[in-house]
């Protein structure tokens, strides 16, 4: 809270109060707007509690490129199809991208498509509210060179294939903006024109995409990884912006997440090995000096005006050894930026000048898909960086600055390949509002009340003991159970379910055996088994009495 010293106080003239008039009352108005203004800037942010509604009010997902490629459509003189890998292949989101490749060696041109199951009605979001033709469509695509497209064209054809003759919009986008690397392509729904028919925004069952490519590139190629609708940014109608909040009639929608360019996206990254929603820079330029021409639109906005804070980010990877960036900026020679890279967690600061790095080194690798936690805050005058990676030590990085000056915190990137997908934020002015305890504070799950079965060989599951777990995560799981039964020969089986976990094969158990025949003085059962093998457990011969498992 900087800015409470920047009015000028309404003062008492020998014991006299001060006098109403417009001039004092004007003072007096100017500090209650500040105050409030200050107080919501300065509250604390918590990612989660925003990324379903943020998704379901302003994105609609027109292709997530998961599909095997034989349910898209390849017109000749088109190049090859396939399916391109997210973990052996250039593919970022879910488990694949779709991949062209030019086949010859001559120049030509992509022509393919793919016809959805059922039309969308691209008039409206997830949550059915309107969708208007300000509102923008994107392609997030590589490409593997691109000198093998350059001077060439990317015609985007959206529509409905339900009638006799094709009706459909097309964009046009010269490839001269285009990179070897990861490209996003946008443009509004208004800015498509009519290339046939009578096509209706509430009725597209397909796209059809081509790209010219030029003579001597035979096995260059792109691939699709995702074609999202998304509202437009209410501050700049030549962009779109997911992270929007409605305010209602009057003043309409604003920006909870500020960027001035379109390279940051909300993303439901569904496959095998991850299954999150979250945040991931779509064109991962370095973030640098964002103010400068160029550079400054690379950044994110986050937090704004503060001189100490505390900050949490959950980051699962999406390329090895490389995550977005997190960055304190006031100027341009007095910031900090926060990166992995290389296997290192580097501390980066200008303190006035040129930035110094302070590393830490992981004695692995950063994995693709893994998960890390990273708090980053200022305390007074040092900058403080902590690291969470599996099967690695704390990573901790310090720095002692000598800044004077509030600053605003960002998103950024750090190399070309900085892809991080960011499913949780929590940042704060106040130190007390982000426990670094509370990320690995143990979770206890109760059984809440008996349950009874019936005598059954059959396994039922529990009524309480079942928790969800959240992907990339490693997990230490107990079970102490107490059981009773009035049978002769009782016993209890006890097995376990998993759905959507890997990488679990055996447990370890600890009980009564099965010949047990008393509470208090048994022969015990310790051994392992595989997670879904039943256990078999002794209880107290007819007494009723509990036996702790």
């Amino acid at each position: 809270m900087t800015a409470f010293n920047d009015f000028s106080e309404i003062t008492f003239v020998d014991g006299a109060s001060p006098p109403i008039n417009a001039a004092n009352l004007n003072a007096i108005e100017g500090v209650v707007n500040l105050a409030d203004k200050e107080l919501a800037r300065s509250s604390s942010f918590k990612l989660k509690e925003y990324l379903d509604y943020f998704r379901a009010r302003n994105t609609k997902d027109i292709d997530t490129f998961q599909a095997d490629y034989t349910d898209f459509l390849n017109y000749a003189p088109s190049g090859t199809l396939s399916n391109d890998s997210a973990y052996t292949g250039d593919a970022i989101l879910g488990d694949q991208g779709i991949k062209q490749l030019i086949p010859v060696a001559t120049a030509d041109y992509f022509d393919f498509a793919h016809l959805q199951g059922s039309a969308l009605d691209l008039t409206k979001f997830l949550d059915e509210s309107a969708s208007s033709t300000d509102d923008f469509m994107f392609i997030f695509f590589y490409i593997s060179d691109i000198d093998a497209f350059s001077g060439g064209t990317l015609f985007f054809n959206i529509g409905d294939t339900s009638v006799a003759s094709t009706y459909e919009y097309d964009f046009d986008i010269d490839t001269w903006g285009f990179d070897t690397g990861w490209n996003v392509a946008w443009a509004s729904k208004a800015d498509f024109y009519i290339w046939s028919g009578t096509p209706n925004w509430n009725n597209i069952d397909f796209w059809q995409i081509q790209l010219d490519y030029n003579a001597g590139y035979q096995n260059e190629y792109i691939v699709l990884n995702l074609m999202q609708m998304v509202r437009h940014d209410p501050d700049d109608s030549d962009y779109f912006n997911p992270f929007q909040k409605y305010l209602g009639s009057v003043s309409g929608w604003e920006n909870k997440l500020s960027q001035s360019y379109p390279v940051w996206a909300l993303v439901d990254d569904v496959g095998k090995q991850v299954n999150q929603l979250g945040i991931i820079k779509l064109n991962p330029d370095n973030f640098e000096t964002p103010f400068t021409p160029g550079n400054y639109r690379n950044g994110m906005l986050i937090y704004e005006n503060v001189n100490c804070f505390v900050s949490k980010f959950e980051w699962i990877c999406k390329k090895e050894n490389a995550l977005s960036s997190m960055v304190f900026y006031i100027d341009s020679t007095h910031y900090a930026e926060v990166y992995i890279g290389l296997s290192f967690l580097t501390l980066s600061v200008a303190n006035g000048g040129a930035a110094v790095d302070t590393d830490f080194s992981f004695d692995n690798v950063v994995e693709l898909n893994s998960r890390i936690i990273i708090y980053f805050e200022k305390n007074v005058d040092t900058l403080r960086v902590i690291s969470y990676k599996d099967g690695e030590a704390l990573g901790i990085c310090e720095y002692e600055t000598t800044f004077t000056s509030p600053g605003d915190i960002y998103l950024g990137a750090y190399e070309s390949d900085s892809f991080g997908l960011l499913v949780d934020f929590a940042i704060s002015h106040s130190m007390n509002q982000v426990n670094l305890a509370n990320e690995y504070m143990p979770k206890i799950i109760r059984k809440i009340a008996n349950q009874t079965l019936a005598s059954n060989t059959t396994l039922q599951n529990d009524n309480s003991l079942f928790a969800y777990l959240r992907p990339n995560q490693s997990y230490e799981i107990y079970l102490h159970l107490s059981a009773r039964c009035t049978s002769t020969t009782p016993d209890i089986k006890l097995g376990w379910q998993l759905i959507g976990c890997e990488g679990i094969t055996n447990r370890g158990v600890i009980g009564p055996a099965q010949t047990n025949t008393s509470s208090k003085d048994t022969t015990m059962k310790s051994a392992v088994y595989n997670m879904t093998s039943i256990a078999t457990f002794g209880l107290a011969d007819s007494l009723n009495q509990p036996t702790f498992i």
